[in-house]
């Protein structure tokens, strides 16, 4: 299976601010502390694989054998002849500052779960994948 370990990662304050709903001058700052000490733990790798449509259903596809039954899916994939299964890992360094995360913005970590530096890293993939 082939791996994507040199992957440059793009961690955006505005974006990862916004989608925190952060306002606060205390916690823009603390956010800026944490933006930097994640961009320097997160070790980016993607294991994908090439794999081929075999068949094209009413309401899905087959891949590698197995049906997969989706409208959406069969519609996004209408002009499409394979495809990349991902599995995206940001390495476990990044694992004990999410800690220190739920410390400081315990009010706003349960409002938004996500992860900008996988996000950042998916970006990354696609654009090697899909140029």
């Amino acid at each position: 299976m082939p791996t994507l370990d040199n992957i440059q990662i793009n961690l955006d304050f505005e974006a990862v601010s916004r989608r925190l709903h952060l306002k606060r001058d205390n916690d823009l700052k603390n956010l800026h502390a944490l933006v930097d000490a994640a961009h320097h733990m997160i070790e980016p790798k993607v294991l994908y694989e090439v794999k081929y449509i075999e068949e094209k259903l009413d309401n899905g596809v087959v891949v590698d054998g197995r049906r997969l039954i989706s409208d959406v899916l069969r519609k996004n994939l209408d002009q499409v002849e394979r495809v990349f299964p991902f599995v995206i890992t940001i390495g476990n360094k990044f694992g004990h500052l999410r800690r220190h995360i739920r410390k400081i913005f315990s009010g706003y970590h349960r409002q938004c779960r996500f992860n900008p530096g996988a996000e950042s890293v998916k970006r990354s993939f696609k654009t090697k994948i899909c140029p």
